[in-house]
């Protein structure tokens, strides 16, 4: 007997193929960003799959949602770290002060080094600005 009822991971492709119409208007840099969002729809589909919605776009965006959230939250993690190191660096005494800016310093870049679980790059080229139009700019 045939499968009647086709895979999540084929729902989504359908849906992903389906809103590439929306992408062709969009700007190159743009498309970019669009293309990370479906990949992340990709990513986290095993775990859509375990929602019983008759609406397909819902487990859809819980993935966007789930994904948008994780990367806030470890950006938070990151500017707590760097606000402790601040800290730190305020409560040492002046010799202390430039050993501790050189460690808060290299910190940072190995942070911004480390690989980025969401989008598989790292740190600093998903903070990089995509040359902003003034109204994307004002936003950021």
């Amino acid at each position: 007997m045939g499968r009647t009822i086709p895979s999540w991971r084929m729902v989504v492709e359908r849906e992903i193929e389906w809103m590439k119409n929306f992408k062709v208007f969009l700007r190159v840099e743009d498309k970019i960003v669009f293309e990370d969002m479906m990949n992340q729809c990709r990513l986290y589909a095993s775990y859509a799959s375990n929602l019983a919605s008759p609406v397909t776009e819902v487990p859809l965006l819980i993935s966007i949602l789930f994904a948008q959230h994780k990367m806030l939250w470890e950006h938070q993690k990151y500017i707590t770290k760097l606000k402790t190191l601040e800290t730190n660096k305020i409560d040492s005494t002046p010799t202390e002060s430039i050993t501790e800016t050189r460690s808060i310093i290299e910190t940072v870049q190995e942070i911004l080094v480390q690989p980025d679980a969401t989008t598989g790059g790292n740190v600093q080229e998903a903070q990089q600005p995509l040359a902003p139009s003034a109204a994307y700019g004002a936003q950021h």
